[in-house]
This record gives structure tokens, sequence and C-alpha cells, in this order.
């Protein structure tokens, strides 16, 4: 508990390396994104978020989940431009 701020810390940087992709996908550009590592940064983070509410470590329930979301929405405008 006394530590939980390295988690959000960390978090926090982790999910700033998804600006980069969201912004792409934001200029029409899903062709330069590889959407296997995409699918299966998402079931990691799926199964992470799963272990975390498992075992009450809420900074990476909160890391994972928004991960997730993240990724959700990456996947989404990818599969979404392809029509």
């Amino acid at each position: 508990m006394q530590y939980d701020w390295i988690g959000y810390l960390a978090g926090f940087f982790y999910i700033i390396c998804y600006i980069p992709q969201i912004y792409t996908l934001r200029n029409g550009e899903t062709n330069k994104l590889n959407i296997h590592m995409i699918v299966l940064q998402l079931l990691g983070a799926i199964g992470m978020t799963l272990y975390a509410v498992l075992n009450n470590l809420y900074p990476i329930i909160v890391l994972n989940t928004a991960s997730t979301l993240c990724l959700l929405s990456i996947t989404y405008y990818v599969y979404a431009k392809k029509d």
C-alpha cells in the first residue's frame, strides 16, 4: 500500500505509449499499425485486469482497465476503417 504510487506512475507512462497509435488512427493511417500486436496486447491487458481484480491490486486494475479501453478503441478504429 505504501508504494502504490509507483504503480500509478508506471501506469501513467504505460498509457502515454498509446498516444502515437491513437494519433495515427485519427489521421486515418490504419495500415501503419500491426493489428496482431494490438490484439495480443489487448488479451494480455484483459488477463492482467482479471488477475489484479482477483488479488485486489488496485494500481494494476486501473492501469489495465485504461489500457484495455485504449486497445479496444484502437482495434475498433482499425476494423471500422477497413470497410
